[in-house]
């Protein structure tokens, strides 16, 4: 049984291309920085009164389901988090001309789905403070439409997991959906170091031994490689 946790869950965000407006992006999200809660959607069942006159017990059909209007983010109070928010909103306003929406992912690392809803962003505001306690941020957004559940959105990839290389040699493995520029950074620069091009991770061997080397994209998005280093 595969049980689902928060640890490591992210928070995504993508705008509509402009060759398919009306559409849910299916890559190209950026992870949302510093959220420490994400808002509920909760789909509250209205119900309608169809009963008549003969009726001695009030009889409903299925009405729209509401997920309310609004919903609110919480972000730690960073200035990276605040510069972040104040982008997205910026990018909305921009993008409200050419119709292109607003999507969220919420994407948990052990489950084989994610869950998409579209909003419009809003300032963001303040939650005050108290002695002794970490400073958040409320960040609110207006719900516009309902994605469900969906595969993941399309995020940077390693063709393969592991790989093999001699001492003082290089090897290369194949990246995937890397998106700008990506950065590769090593368990152990002694062992094996790697730098990435156009879709490409070139490992170089330094002396026998294991390491594991770490790709993280321009949206935040990472994978990782467990290098193995041979004498020949």
């Amino acid at each position: 049984m595969n049980e689902i946790t928060t640890v490591g869950a992210r928070v995504k965000y993508a705008f509509e291309d402009a060759l398919h407006p009306g559409e849910r992006p299916t890559s190209g999200y950026k992870t949302l920085p510093n959220v420490t809660q994400a808002p509920e959607v909760r789909l509250a069942l209205n119900t309608i009164d169809v009963s008549n006159t003969q009726d001695k017990v009030t009889r409903y059909v299925p009405g729209r389901q509401d997920p309310g209007g609004e919903k609110e983010f919480t972000i730690n109070h960073t200035d990276e988090g605040i510069n972040e928010w104040n982008t997205l909103v910026a990018l909305a306003e921009t993008n409200k001309a050419s119709k292109l929406r607003l999507w969220f992912e919420y994407r948990y690392p052990n489950a084989d789905l994610s869950f998409f809803f579209c909003a419009t962003p809003q300032q963001l505001g303040n939650s005050g403070f108290g002695g002794n306690e970490a400073s958040t941020l409320p960040g609110s957004v207006v719900f516009e439409e309902y994605g469900g559940w969906e595969d993941h959105s399309t995020e940077i990839s390693a063709a393969s997991t592991t790989a093999s290389v001699v001492k003082l040699s290089t090897s290369t493995v194949t990246i995937n959906n890397a998106v700008g520029a990506v950065k590769v950074t090593s368990t152990n620069k002694k062992v094996a170091t790697g730098a990435y091009s156009s879709g490409t991770l070139t490992i170089t061997g330094v002396a026998v031994g294991s390491a594991v080397l770490t790709l993280e994209d321009a949206n935040g998005d990472s994978c990782a490689v467990i290098v193995t280093c041979t004498a020949s």
